[in-house]
């Protein structure tokens, strides 16, 4: 969504720059490159301010067809409907985090290299017709309480229900004869964004804005 070294001429913040000729727009809400769904794109430096004010709350809920590794991993999965999914992601580096329920002992708790607390509420669980591989599918809702790089998909793959599609994390904890989960697309969607921000700081007045989309 946003620039990096490799795609700064191939990003959505620079296209809508210089469509919308307009070089003040920024992604205060941004995805990774291969998720779908809703972004929240600013105008003015002020709504960004008013974003991420102390004050601001938001919600951000994700929709994910996610490929079960076995009947426990869609039992330890329905388990947790309503509560929160907790993990602990490594320092981001190439080409992926690792995620695990505990960081190690001897890791450092501040700093880029120290290991950050991913937290996830698993909305709900809905069995689909479509099938990966033979295996059945599952359609989970779920909203993030954290927003770490790769969090979802990291946090699904660690409880064994890799998203379809993740050519990343879709693999290393699942049936280790496949490369990755067949799909087009990674099978993630953000698909709704909630938030209450300050309208003027000087004010404190509040303002409530709510956008959904449907696969």
């Amino acid at each position: 969504c946003s620039p990096t070294v490799d795609n700064f001429f191939e990003n959505v913040l620079l296209k809508m720059q210089q469509v919308f000729e307009n070089p003040q727009l920024a992604l205060p809400h941004k995805l990774d490159q291969d998720t779908s769904g809703l972004m929240l794109v600013s105008k003015s430096p002020d709504f960004v301010r008013s974003f991420m004010h102390p004050n601001t709350t938001s919600t951000k809920r994700y929709r994910a067809l996610v490929v079960p590794n076995d009947e426990l991993a869609v039992r330890k999965l329905k388990a947790h409907v309503g509560k929160v999914i907790t993990h602990w992601r490594s320092p981001i580096g190439p080409p992926k985090g690792i995620f695990q329920d505990e960081p190690p002992p001897d890791a450092p708790r501040t700093g880029k290299q120290s290991w950050k607390k991913c937290e996830t509420v698993l909305l709900t669980v809905t069995p689909t017709s479509a099938k990966n591989q033979g295996k059945s599918t599952l359609d989970l809702e779920l909203e993030l309480i954290t927003g770490r790089t790769h969090q979802l998909r990291g946090q699904l793959a660690a409880v064994g229900c890799p998203i379809s599609g993740d050519r990343m994390y879709g693999s290393e904890y699942s049936d280790p004869d496949r490369r990755y989960l067949p799909s087009p697309d990674l099978c993630l969607q953000a698909c709704h964004i909630e938030f209450k921000l300050e309208d003027g700081i000087e004010d404190q007045t509040q303002k409530h804005e709510s956008f959904s989309s449907t696969l």
